[in-house]
């Protein structure tokens, strides 16, 4: 499991296939776990921190704090 520091910010990229071909998917949510444990789900659509890039690339960006 990758560990980053209270303060920094993580950016994650999601390319989405199916039998090697592009696809759009229809939803798409992302769970992150903070120090303390607690879990923070996101959505693409609802949450502004998922952001389509192209048709098949979401990206992700979010600052660490401990909470």
């Amino acid at each position: 499991m990758a560990e980053y520091a209270i303060g920094n910010v993580l950016k994650l990229a999601a390319n989405f296939q199916s039998n090697s071909s592009d696809v759009d998917p229809g939803t798409v949510t992302f769970k992150i776990k903070s120090p303390l444990g607690v879990v923070t789900t996101y959505v693409y659509g609802t949450n502004s921190e998922l952001v389509k890039v192209n048709v098949r690339v979401l990206s992700f960006e979010t600052q660490f704090a401990l909470s």
